[in-house]
């Protein structure tokens, strides 16, 4: 057999090997991520249906807090799992250890003093929100409730991440099952069988968090886990070692608040209070796409920090063109959906009596998921580099694609062409970061397709 040929047989081998991790740990983490989703839109659903678009609008209005809690969680916990992976890549289960129990304190402590603080300013956190008049009623009979709650949002979303890097994804689609079962049936309960209104369906997102905070804990504690509690030793090292690696994760997940909190400003300014139960309607879809582009984020990143622990750059190339094929498929997908099953999608969160706003939520919907198609490739693009020890590039792909240009078109469009553009912010915005990420990423890649080369020829 010939050097070269003995070349292709090897990378034959590495891309079917990677695949398989691939797909084992990233389908798991998409389905979980819907589950997780559901939460939000069951919620969404029950309120809209039970209780009219003013309340939908409330649940909306107070999305931005529950997308920071998110956030935070992701910053400890996508920092944390990229750094743990690395080192069980290279067999130092000690060290990893120490920053899976660390992660749990720092999501614990942020979770309850963000939780207090919240709760204590609530009237100030809504009226920052831009909440008025009936939809400032139910935005605070929600918030006042789901705060309590905000350490369980972020240990069970951090404890999800964690079972991944612990090499165990599929328990994370089992518990997000349990929990979003237990979340319809609370929701159906509290809204409509003994009338709790809004606090209803607060509650029983509330609960269906810590149950599945108290399943993923059981696996922790009492199972047979690779990752142990132990004695920790942690330094403002070892902390901004996790912040500064999942910092650009987190910027994305906040961005979703960031972004509905922008897009409820310019509805309010340009179209009026009205029209926020039409973009509500399309934050629980958009929100949707955009957790299922982190998920393949959060299921690749493991495989990718444990990869680039081993120097295995065949792998890290072939795992970067999954990530980029899986996020447009699901991209298309999800257009395609929301093209042909508009009105469906519309009527699950307000009745087809109230006819001008469904009609219009429908039409806006369909222009607003043109974005959909391209949304992941920014999204996996940032993720990959920050889990190939790249998190500077990918902070910058973060921010552009989350802050700047979200808030340029938004502020830009309305100006120049009329209000009705606002519904194309979203695209418009995707596709000058696309280019921008392009630039960016090229780069990088070029940098590791010569790497790769180099290390095929040494082989």
């Amino acid at each position: 057999m010939t050097k070269n040929s003995s070349i292709n047989l090897k990378r034959k081998e590495i891309i079917e090997k990677t695949k398989k991790q691939f797909k084992k740990f990233v389908f798991p983490s998409i389905g979980a991520m819907w589950f997780f989703s559901l939460y939000t839109m069951v919620d969404g659903a029950f309120v809209g249906r039970g209780l009219g678009p003013k309340a939908l609008a409330g649940v909306n209005i107070s999305m931005p807090y529950i997308s920071l809690l998110f956030a935070l969680a992701i910053l400890i916990s996508v920092g944390s799992s990229n750094i743990i992976a690395y080192y069980r890549g290279r067999n130092e289960e000690k060290v990893a250890n120490g920053y899976f129990t660390l992660s749990l304190v720092l999501i614990t402590l942020l979770g309850l003093g963000l939780g207090a603080l919240a709760f204590f300013n609530l009237d100030f956190l809504l009226r920052f929100l831009k909440a008025q008049g009936e939809v400032y009623t139910f935005a605070y009979d929600y918030l006042r409730v789901i705060v309590p709650f905000s350490v369980f949002f972020m240990l069970a979303y951090n404890l999800e991440i964690l079972v991944k890097a612990d090499g165990n994804p599929k328990l994370s689609v089992k518990v997000g099952i349990i929990a979003s079962l237990t979340n319809i049936v609370l929701d159906y309960l509290f809204v409509f069988v003994f009338d709790y209104g809004i606090k209803g369906a607060a509650f029983a997102t509330g609960i269906s968090q810590v149950l599945g905070t108290c399943i993923y804990l059981g696996h922790f504690l009492f199972a047979n886990a690779n990752l142990k509690f132990r004695k920790i030793n942690a330094s403002f090292v070892h902390i901004f070692k996790i912040i500064k690696t999942g910092i650009p994760e987190a910027l994305t997940e906040l961005s979703i608040g960031f972004t509905t909190f922008s897009y409820n400003y310019s509805i309010i300014k340009y179209l009026g209070l009205d029209y926020i139960t039409t973009y509500s309607i399309i934050m629980y879809v958009n929100n949707l796409v955009i957790n299922t582009m982190i998920a393949i984020n959060q299921g690749s990143q493991p495989l990718v920090s444990y990869h680039k622990g081993q120097e295995n750059t065949s792998s890290l190339r072939e795992l970067f063109y999954l990530m980029v094929r899986t996020s447009l498929i699901f991209g298309g997908l999800f257009f395609v959906l929301c093209l042909v099953f508009s009105k469906t999608i519309v009527g699950i969160f307000i009745d087809q009596e109230n006819l001008e706003l469904f009609s219009y939520s429908v039409a806006k919907l369909r222009i607003f998921s043109l974005g959909f198609i391209i949304t992941g490739l920014s999204i996996v693009a940032s993720g990959y580099l920050t889990a190939s020890k790249h998190p500077r590039e990918g902070l910058i792909v973060s921010i552009l694609r989350g802050y700047i240009n979200i808030s340029l078109a938004l502020f830009i469009l309305p100006k120049i062409f009329g209000p009705e553009y606002i519904w194309l912010a979203t695209i418009v915005s995707e596709l000058v970061t696309l280019l921008m990420v392009t630039f960016i990423f090229v780069r990088t890649l070029d940098i590791s397709l010569k790497k790769d080369l180099r290390a095929l020829n040494r082989a």
